[in-house]
């Protein structure tokens, strides 16, 4: 999606390391393979009544790559946990801030809230139903994992709560500025959310 709409596309890890992308035809096979079984593991595990495998991960297949940056997404995980505390937002957070770090980020956590951005959850799967779920990921570790359906009804509740923002103002936010420098000796980042995130709301 980036490169359609003539963006540079840049994988980068949480720490903003960029993370370059596979290109050895063997090794390419060898993680479709290991992503397969891992998908026919899911299936299994959340016992869902539909086809194996839940997606399909062929080179055929389009594949869309449009996410906000880390700090936008803190954003969106700050903004979750202070709806569901009934909290106000910070005016200002700190540049390379992380909002699991932020009291109000883990005392919503700590309430065991039904909500996939305060689970810390790591992946949305293209899952038909609206479920958290803890196995085990495609490496080996093991964490949350949500599904796209619920992550999109999460999303919609922001917007009715917050913007009531109709479908092209939606589409509008893309060309937003975020980030404004705040000057004083030592700069912070206005909270804002990116966006991109509001988009999907």
């Amino acid at each position: 999606m980036a490169e359609e709409n003539g963006q540079k596309c840049v994988m980068t890890d949480c720490d903003g390391n960029e993370i370059k992308p596979v290109e050895d035809k063997a090794e390419i096979e060898d993680i479709r393979t290991t992503v397969t079984k891992w998908i026919d593991n899911i299936a299994v595990t959340i016992d869902m009544p539909e086809p194996s495998p839940l997606w399909d991960e062929t080179s055929e297949c389009d594949y869309y790559t449009d996410k906000p940056d880390w700090e936008a997404f803190g954003a969106l995980v700050m903004l979750q946990a202070c709806l569901s505390l009934n909290r106000p937002l910070p005016e200002y957070v700190e540049s390379k801030w992380n909002a699991y770090d932020e009291p109000i980020v883990k005392e919503a956590m700590s309430k065991k809230i039904a909500n996939s951005l305060l689970y810390d959850t790591a992946l949305w799967l293209p899952i038909p139903d609206d479920i958290i779920f803890v196995a085990e990921y495609p490496a080996g570790t093991v964490g949350a994992i949500s599904t796209l359906s619920l992550l999109k009804r999460e999303l919609e509740n922001i917007n009715r709560q917050l913007w009531k923002a109709d479908e092209a103002t939606i589409h509008s936010w893309r060309n937003d500025k975020y980030y404004i420098p705040v000057k004083q000796k030592e700069p912070e980042t206005p909270f804002g959310i990116h966006p991109q995130v509001r988009q999907n709301a």
